[in-house]
């Protein structure tokens, strides 16, 4: 099932995520002229996610691209599924020090799922999913992110990209603010 409809309907919600996603929505209510403040502006945005108002504006707007109409409720009906999805054991013991974001991207486009030139396909079927963040301690079998890849080979290549964007070590870490701002 795809990251946004898992968030949008509630299957799935990471609390990272979904402070960041509260933040933008406000920030975009905000200067749209659509709330008169931070705080009003995150409480109509954690409103529309609880009341699943958000996820109906996703399904309209999908059916109005042209997209299936039962997208929302069956979406493994409609969405690709990859050939090879597995986990990445980490390979060693330690927590999660620092991600090398440009190297989990890099990737993405490896496994086809992004591009680096405009003409370039996409196939939607492959990316990665579950990534663990920063300041997680992990085992030698740990999962650090699940692979989305077409065959086994470019499983193998996904998982030694990730191992290298992982740096752990042995001590703990207070995982990262979520958000800065910057004034």
């Amino acid at each position: 099932m795809g990251n946004a409809i898992r968030f949008l309907t509630g299957d799935h919600r990471d609390g990272r995520l979904e402070t960041v996603v509260i933040a933008l929505a406000a920030e975009m209510l905000v200067s749209g002229g659509l709330a008169a403040d931070a705080g009003k502006a995150a409480e109509a945005a954690r409103s529309a996610l609880a009341s699943g108002r958000a996820a109906e504006r996703f399904r309209i707007m999908v059916e109005a691209l042209g997209g299936p109409d039962a997208l929302m409720e069956k979406p493994d009906d409609h969405l690709p599924r990859a050939a090879v999805i597995r986990p990445v054991g980490a390979g060693r013991t330690g927590s999660v020090s620092a991600i090398d974001t440009r190297a989990i991207g890099v990737t993405v486009i490896a496994l086809g799922g992004g591009r680096t030139r405009a003409a370039d396909p996409i196939d939607h079927a492959v990316g990665l999913s579950d990534l663990v963040p920063l300041g997680t301690a992990v085992e030698n079998d740990s999962p650090l992110a699940v692979v989305h890849a077409r065959d086994e080979e470019s499983f193998q290549q996904a998982s030694g990209m990730i191992r290298d964007a992982y740096q752990l070590d042995g001590k703990p870490h207070e995982p990262a603010a979520i958000i800065e701002r910057v004034s």
